[in-house]
């Protein structure tokens, strides 16, 4: 190898060497995701710019931090449950693991983590109709492999945008908006309705992802945490929707979970026909939201029906029977 050709390779290490301890010293010193319990505190809520690039993270980060004992899972349904409403009625043992868009792989990866890395006393799963479909995608393990490497995580190109998103707005005071805003409710109302006319067409039932649900339940049995599945309500213009062409799918997913788990039940809460009662036809407004956990945390069946499967799930190992008759019914 000829000196000028040891010469250039050397400037070029030189600068890759300076640009990852450039990277990693800003993604330290920002640590937009609160990796470190000690992240310095500039000031700004660092939860306001980081979830919406990355909710899971910021999750597993703040959780991590915490010493909670009593957790709420799900997607955006369960997110809407406040943590400070659980805090108010009962005690701020509470924490909030739902992320907006969740799918049941990361639902289910999510309670696990959770189970597997605090002493958990209790666990309400929020799973909607929407998520009980079988899924590939699973952004869990990813934002996981980040929180488990430090020299990873800092020097990865997300929490490099976040950092940077973070500067400017430590610098301008200007949040940058990774989504566009929804249009006016009605609108919105309408293209949800029409959305929801394609996805019942295009429906498939879940089959793999009742042999994980089990694998779960039995899983927080032998751990002894307490769980509750919340089946969240939806408006009964989307039912409308639903119900001609999938009805058959939609009742056995709520048969299924009432069979295998205590559940809240509110997809017949008496505010399905309110469309004030809901932000968009598949999310009930946050009036409403409290009030299904005051019935939650009281054991009052006022907005929802809390049913306890008649058979113990120990009766019946893995629960086969059930998932058996479940899937061949869908078969069908």
């Amino acid at each position: 190898m000829d000196q000028q050709y040891k010469k250039y390779l050397g400037i070029l290490l030189s600068l890759i060497g300076s640009y990852y301890i450039v990277v990693f010293s800003f993604n330290y010193i920002i640590d937009p995701f609160n990796l470190k319990k000690s992240a310095i505190d500039f000031g700004y809520s660092k939860k306001k710019i980081a979830v919406p690039y990355n909710h899971i993270l910021y999750n597993i980060n703040e959780f991590n931090h915490g010493d909670y004992t009593k957790v709420i899972f799900g997607d955006s349904r369960g997110r809407a449950l406040y943590r400070k409403y659980f805090i108010t009625y009962d005690d701020n043992k509470w924490f909030n693991f739902s992320f907006g868009e969740a799918n049941i792989l990361e639902i289910i990866d999510s309670v696990y983590y959770a189970v597997e890395n605090n002493d958990l006393e209790k666990v309400l799963i929020t799973i909607p109709f929407r998520v009980f479909i079988d899924r590939d995608l699973n952004r869990f393990p990813e934002a996981l492999d980040l929180v488990s490497s430090p020299p990873l995580y800092y020097t990865n190109t997300l929490v490099t945008k976040v950092s940077g998103a973070s500067l400017l707005y430590l610098l301008k005071d200007k949040v940058i908006k990774t989504q566009k805003q929804g249009g006016k409710k009605k609108a919105a109302w309408r293209y949800w309705i029409k959305r929801a006319r394609t996805k019942a067409h295009a429906w498939s039932p879940a089959r793999r992802i009742i042999v994980k649900l089990e694998k779960l339940f039995d899983h927080l049995d032998k751990k002894g945490v307490k769980y509750t599945v919340f089946l969240p309500p939806l408006h009964n213009d989307i039912l409308d929707e639903y119900l001609p062409v999938i009805g058959d799918h939609y009742h056995k997913y709520v048969k299924f979970l009432t069979s295998n788990a205590e559940t809240l039940d509110c997809t017949k809460a008496p505010f399905i026909d309110d469309y004030d009662a809901f932000s968009d036809p598949y999310h009930f407004n946050q009036e409403n939201a409290e009030l299904i956990i005051k019935e939650y945390l009281s054991g009052n069946n006022n907005l929802c029906v809390r049913r306890v499967p008649e058979e113990s799930r120990s009766s019946t190992p893995h629960n086969a029977s059930r998932s058996l008759d479940f899937v061949a019914s869908n078969e069908s």
